[in-house]
Formats: C-alpha cells, sequence, structure tokens
C-alpha cells in the first residue's frame, strides 16, 4: 500500500512543518476622517496580522506576498517532532519524555501557506468603492487526535501490552495539501471583501478511528484487533493533480458605536469554505470488524528497537485494504471572529479574537493581542490558548521599508522557535507592495 497508510500517527508526525496565516485585510481609506482613520487603523491591526502604513495603501495598485508556517502540539515536545520531521534516530530518553507528557486525549497539527494577493484600483463594475482581488496560494494541512496507547503502540511496540489491550481509539487524522486560485472584490473603505476559488487537490489522506482495540496474548501466540473505523487517501500521491474543486472566503469588518469614546470595531471571517472532488482510484475503506491472528509472535511485528516508521504498513498488517473510486471531502475550512478596542489616539490597540478549522485536533482557539504605534513601527504581544495546542505567547512587529514596501514578522509561538523543550514553533512573513 501507498506510504500514507502507514501508522496513523507517524505519518503525519513526519509531515510536520511550519504553518499559520489569516487572509489579508487591505484597506484604502478615501479621506482623514477620524472614522475613516478609525477603520483604517482596525483593518491594519485588529487581529494579529499584518500593519501596512497608511499612505502605502492609498496607491492604487497592492501586491502582498505571505510565507509562514507552524506546528503544534498539547503533550509532544518539540525535540520528538523535529528528530522525525529530519529523518534521523529519535532515541529512547526522547521518546519516553514526550510518552510521559500524554493524556487520554491528545492533539497534533501543522500548516503551511505561501500566498500571493493583487488588489487593483477602485471602479470595479461600474461601482467606485469595489476594488478587484486575485489571490494564488499553496496550503499543506495536517490535524491529529490520538490516544495515549497509539503513541506507545506506534513508538515502543506492543510487548507492554502482552496480555492485555491497547486502545488505540477514538483517534483520527487528516492531511490535505492543495492550490488555490481565484477572484474576488474588496470594499476599499471596509476592506470587508467576498472571494471564490477555483482549488486543485494534491494530496489527500484522512482516518477516524472510532474504535480500534488491539489485544496481544501471552507470548504473542494471537492478536487480536476490534476496528471499526473509516479511509480516504488521494489516488496517487506522487501526481500533482488528484482532484478538483471550490471554495469561497470573506470578511465582514465593522465599527460599532464608541464605548466611553473609545473606537471599537469588528470583524467575522471565513476562509476556504468548500470542497474537493477527488478522482477515479482515490482509495476509501470502511471497516467494522474484528480480525484474529494466529500464531504471531511479539517481537516480530510490533516489539522493534527503533519507532516504527517505515517498518511496515500499520493498515496492512491488520488485513485492512480500500477500494479504489472518486469522492468529495470538505476543505480544511476555518471561521473566526475578532473584537478590537483603540485608544483614544487610536494608538493602543486591545483585540479578543476566536477562531475554529474543520480539521482532527483543531479545538476553539481564543487569542488576547495588545499592539502601539512606535514612530513608523508598530509592535505588539499576544497570548493565545487551543487550536491544536495549549497556551502560547508570540510578539509581531511591522515597519515600513521606504515609500512603497514594508515587512511584516510575526509568531504566536515565540517561546518555540528557541528551544526543543517546547511544544510548537510558528513563523510568519509578509512583504507588501504599494505603487
Amino acid at each position: 500500500m501507498a506510504t500514507s497508510r502507514r501508522s496513523l500517527f507517524l505519518l503525519f508526525l513526519l509531515s510536520a512543518g511550519f504553518a499559520h496565516a489569516q487572509e489579508p485585510v487591505v484597506p484604502s481609506p478615501a479621506d482623514t476622517s477620524r472614522a475613516t482613520q478609525l477603520q483604517a487603523n482596525y483593518e491594519y491591526r485588529g487581529h494579529v496580522g499584518t500593519t501596512p502604513p497608511d499612505r502605502m495603501w492609498k496607491q492604487p495598485h497592492q501586491l502582498r506576498v505571505e510565507a509562514s508556517g507552524m506546528f503544534d502540539a498539547s503533550t509532544v515536545y518539540n525535540d520528538l517532532i523535529l528528530g522525525l520531521r529530519d529523518g534521523g534516530y529519535v532515541d529512547q530518553a526522547t521518546r519516553q519524555r514526550s510518552s510521559d507528557a500524554l493524556r487520554d486525549n491528545n492533539r497534533f497539527g501543522q500548516e503551511l501557506l505561501f500566498r500571493i494577493t493583487y488588489v487593483g484600483p477602485d471602479s470595479m463594475l461600474g461601482r467606485s468603492r469595489w476594488r478587484p482581488m486575485v489571490a494564488v496560494a499553496h496550503h499543506d494541512i495536517t490535524g491529529l487526535r490520538f490516544t495515549r496507547d497509539l503513541f506507545r503502540v506506534t513508538f515502543f511496540g506492543n510487548a507492554a501490552y502482552e496480555d492485555s489491550t491497547a486502545r488505540l481509539a477514538p483517534s483520527a487524522h487528516e492531511q490535505q495539501r492543495y492550490q488555490t486560485i481565484g477572484f474576488g472584490l474588496q470594499d476599499k473603505h471596509t476592506a470587508s471583501f467576498f472571494r471564490l476559488d477555483a482549488v486543485n487537490g494534491q494530496l489527500l489522506s484522512a482516518s477516524r478511528l472510532r474504535t480500534a482495540d488491539l489485544h496481544t496474548a501471552t507470548n504473542g501466540t494471537a492478536l487480536v484487533a476490534d476496528l471499526d473505523g473509516d479511509y480516504w487517501a488521494s489516488a496517487d500521491q506522487s501526481e500533482f493533480f488528484n482532484g478538483w474543486g471550490l471554495a469561497a472566503s470573506g470578511r465582514w469588518n465593522f465599527t460599532p458605536k464608541p464605548w466611553k469614546e473609545h473606537p471599537m470595531a469588528v470583524a467575522v471571517w471565513v476562509e476556504d469554505l468548500g470542497f474537493v472532488h477527488w478522482r477515479n482510484r482515490s482509495q476509501q475503506l470502511h471497516k467494522d470488524s474484528v480480525i484474529d491472528f494466529q500464531g504471531l509472535a511479539v517481537e516480530n511485528l510490533f516489539d522493534l528497537p527503533d519507532p516504527l516508521i517505515g517498518e511496515g504498513d500499520l493498515l496492512d498488517t491488520l488485513g485492512v485494504a480500500p477500494s479504489e473510486g472518486s469522492f468529495n471531502r470538505m476543505l480544511p475550512m476555518r471561521v473566526g471572529a475578532s473584537w478590537t478596542l483603540l485608544s483614544r489616539d487610536l494608538r493602543w490597540h486591545w483585540t479578543m479574537a476566536a477562531d475554529q478549522r474543520l480539521v482532527p485536533g483543531y479545538v476553539p482557539r481564543a487569542l488576547i493581542y495588545a499592539s502601539r504605534d512606535v514612530g513608523r513601527c508598530h509592535i505588539g504581544v499576544n497570548t493565545s490558548y487551543g487550536g491544536f495546542g495549549t497556551w502560547q505567547v508570540g510578539a509581531q512587529t511591522s515597519f515600513e521599508l521606504g515609500r512603497h514596501l514594508y515587512l511584516d514578522v510575526r509568531s504566536t509561538d515565540l517561546i518555540g522557535l528557541f528551544t526543543r523543550q517546547a511544544r510548537g514553533q510558528q513563523l510568519g512573513v509578509v512583504l507588501g507592495v504599494g505603487w
């Protein structure tokens, strides 16, 4: 079977990279009134994102290039994830450290994003406030939730479960790699927008285990697997065009009545609301049965000196064979909202935001962000909880590089960038051009 059908846990740790990002917000103020200034500041700084200088985005043409990435986990440490990603040997002490931190339910995820967005002059379709938007992007996202026993069987084998049962479920994983190209309209006063994307599905691998009990008899004389789950995979993971689809993304920005003379702003957004039709020869499996292996020796199956990576296919081992055909699957959609309070002079910004993604292992994430203008720079700090991990602390800075350029560097998980003893890493860089 294909590489994507290896151990439901390990395949996706091996794919771990770096990514996390939000849709660009590119306002174009029409005047210098306080209301317009408020809206502009919010659109730049209402959430952890970019902060382009005001005068730059008065230019009729705007180009934004964004590259970002992340991985995060609720229990597993960076030294294990980075060791697997680098393809080197992961010693037992490193595996044991993460194993000791496991809970009944554990989460892991990664995301890679590269996107180029162009916003043109207004007067689109005869409407003076509409601006055309074109965006091209590459997405790669993985999400995973897993049990303690699944981790330990994967990394240490099932010898420890002799004459007992390993509970490998409830667990689930999903990896989708896809590209989008889309066209939309943006309101030049509020930066609210709507965009429709065509989607190329490059890679899919997903599973859902409702029940997965692995019982090893004494001396390994029998192995019984009680399996109830589903599995999906794209047709050929070496090919680029494995499916097609459609997606919609949009954002609505508005400013409610000020609170005690402090301006406020609210935003609601959705990203990648859509599907991919994975073409013929894609693989599906729906299994609900008990599989009984007799005469096996424990040490010949799972009791390995190294982690179970590339040592065979777990689904093949259990005698599971998928069928081929085409099917539709939802994209890893994200929805979110934010509320921002600004100081009376508009220099300080305090934001509360929340989001959720349609991918295993992601739980609702809450974020608090505080930032301030300092000359031509905009600096801020943030803290968040949820997503694929737990508590995180980050920072951001944006600054001008002349009259037509700006650079934004941000991280929602700053500590993880400097130590392998933390959980997770995140970094994003944006270069904006206006002319």
